[in-house]
């Protein structure tokens, strides 16, 4: 079974993982037929597995698309959101039977993620990197701008981007992170690749919050 993540604990509201992965074409065939598909000239060319969910009453949905890349290369995106799902599409079947599916040809994965962090000002966050920013000027009547309203941090190695995170605060004092980053899982397609990523998409993240929420949260656990 997939990971049913709790995001709302770790304030991220969206976590969308994209791999490609060779296969025969009999699992290809297999898992296109498993789900609600997507049909061109009556040949599925895209295949959506989904379920609802829940962590502490928070409602949480998980959406796995399949879809053919080119050749014996299939691409396949995870989504995690936090929302309700007010109509799933009729006769889904559950991400978990992926799982079994893609254990017929394990492989190592090369995989790509995107997360999305937001944290309240008013419940004791703080960023590291307070915005927006003022840009200075001699003259004010000067300027044809006057802040910084975003930043986005990158890691490059020849010219490529390996990972990056976006900041931006909102007047109403959330702070907000967009969190990019690529890796490799070499167990492959299993149920704890969602998992892991998370942890380290949150670790990206918090490396730019201060830990004085946090620590208030300890130590309100250990007085209680």
């Amino acid at each position: 079974m997939f990971c049913r993540l709790n995001l709302a604990k770790l304030n991220c509201k969206e976590l969308s993982i994209v791999v490609h992965l060779k296969l025969s074409r009999t699992l290809a065939e297999r898992i296109f037929k498993g789900s609600v598909s997507r049909k061109k000239d009556n040949v599925p060319y895209s295949t959506a597995y989904g379920c609802i969910y829940s962590r502490n009453r928070e409602p949480y949905v998980l959406v796995v698309v399949f879809e053919h890349a080119k050749g014996d290369v299939y691409h396949i995106q995870f989504r995690y959101l936090a929302e309700e799902w007010p109509r799933p599409p009729r006769n889904i079947t559950s991400p978990d039977k992926l799982v079994t599916l893609f254990s017929e040809e394990p492989q190592a994965v090369e995989f790509s993620c995107n997360a999305y962090f937001e944290y309240d000002e008013k419940k004791g966050w703080k960023s590291v990197i307070e915005l927006p920013i003022s840009i200075p000027s001699k003259k004010e009547g000067d300027r044809a701008f006057t802040h910084i309203e975003s930043i986005r941090l990158s890691k490059r190695e020849r010219k490529k981007i390996q990972y990056s995170i976006q900041f931006r605060r909102t007047r109403q004092g959330m702070i907000r992170h967009w969190v990019y980053f690529s890796g490799m899982h070499e167990e492959g397609m299993s149920e704890k690749l969602p998992e892991q990523v998370l942890k380290r998409a949150v670790k990206m993240s918090r490396a730019f919050i201060n830990e004085e929420k946090q620590e208030e949260q300890g130590n309100g656990s250990s007085s209680g």
